[in-house]
């Protein structure tokens, strides 16, 4: 396994001390879903280079501790080609480099590359840790894009990620997901980590099925009641209609996953900080919110609180993990040991002819029996509050 390890990452840094450069980078996820798709030596010097490009750095190109003076070194064996096996690591290498350049060139100065992305893979593996952790790699790679050339094509967000890896038929695989991030980045397009100021305006009137776009009054008014806010108008003649609303507004089953468009439902279940919806609209932390700004920010808290996305979620109970064969065989090992602890007062039938020793041992259990039926008999009697 360490050498399977070490092998792609000598291919990846070997392969950037060439100076040939293809027209256009490869791309990975047609590759890796195909299942037997390889990548030459140009091909990967020229998306290394690409994703080079992309990130600048304060105090000089990251991408130039990324050489490698001695390809020949032990483990490190350079080969013309980069298996379909490794595409998977080699997609997340890049997005840690996209995330945090310097780190990886410390990384790749410690022979740890090829690790971090093997860890990255490990933890985005799951539905549960898909989404969360492809968000905070996202807005990592966003906290680096300050300094990217102007992107080239419009942005891609989390929802079209795992659309494209759901179209390549696995849409819970990290190494796919990981694939369509670097292929947008390599063909000039921007990431978007958060979900568009519109989306939480959209959320609130997707939750009416009304055939108008807009909310009614009774809609309103379920909606306020939902929320716990404002009263109930009464008027003379309109009993009906109110017991209608009144059925609309105690309405509390779960929030509809239909959608204005495909991006939306992801968002739903996300729960955003108060520094992410600042993000969101373009705020500032140290500016703050302004009167004018909390009218465009009361929807995001209005979805929040409407999703119960930030609702605390029941925790699972614990598991049995012993069979049934096991728990009968426990059972019967502390039933053997409460006889053996009984059998053991045979032994003061050898302190019989001691009348003195026999004296003091039978007072102390007599003692101890007292006292143990006096505790069990308090706290029987003691009444449960």
């Amino acid at each position: 396994m360490p050498g399977l390890v070490r092998l792609p990452l000598g291919l990846l840094l070997a392969s950037l001390l060439g100076t040939v450069t293809a027209a256009r980078p490869p791309r990975l996820l047609p590759l890796l879903s195909s299942g037997r798709g390889a990548l030459g030596r140009a091909a990967l010097g020229s998306l290394l280079n690409t994703l080079a490009d992309r990130v600048h750095c304060a105090d000089g190109p990251c991408g130039k501790a990324l050489a490698l003076r001695r390809p020949e070194k032990p483990g490190l064996a350079s080969g013309p080609v980069l298996e379909h096996r490794h595409l998977s690591r080699l997609s997340a290498a890049a997005a840690l480099y996209l995330s945090d350049p310097k780190g990886t060139c410390a990384d790749v100065r410690a022979g740890h590359w090829a690790t971090r992305a093997d860890h990255l893979l490990a933890l985005l593996e799951g539905p549960k840790a898909l989404t969360p952790g492809l968000s905070r790699l996202l807005q990592k790679i966003r906290a680096q894009a300050a300094g990217w050339p102007a992107a080239e094509k419009a942005c891609a967000d989390l929802p079209q990620l795992l659309e494209k890896a759901e179209g390549a038929g696995a849409p819970s695989s990290p190494g796919l997901v990981l694939a369509a991030l670097v292929d947008h980045v390599s063909s000039g397009s921007c990431l978007r980590a958060l979900p568009t100021p519109q989306y939480f305006v959209d959320f609130v009137f997707r939750q009416h099925s009304g055939e108008t776009p807009n909310i009614t009054l009774a809609e309103l008014e379920a909606l306020m009641q939902r929320l716990g806010v404002g009263g109930v108008a009464e008027t003379p003649g309109d009993h009906s209609d109110h017991g209608h609303l009144r059925n609309g507004a105690d309405h509390q089953g779960p929030v509809p996953l239909a959608t204005l468009n495909s991006s939306s439902s992801l968002w739903d279940t996300v729960c955003l900080s108060a520094e992410e919806v600042m993000a969101v609209y373009g705020l500032s932390d140290q500016a703050g919110v302004t009167p004018e700004s909390w009218a465009q920010l009361s929807p995001a808290l209005l979805q929040q609180q409407l999703s119960g996305a930030c609702s605390p979620q029941p925790r699972a109970p614990p598991r049995d993990e012993l069979s049934q064969a096991e728990r009968y065989l426990y059972g019967s090992l502390a039933t053997l040991l409460v006889c053996l602890c009984a059998i053991s007062g045979l032994l003061l039938l050898s302190c019989a002819s001691y009348s003195t020793a026999s004296h003091y041992i039978i007072q102390t259990f007599l003692s101890m029996a007292v006292g143990a039926l006096t505790g069990d008999a308090i706290l029987h009697l003691t009444p449960k509050v």
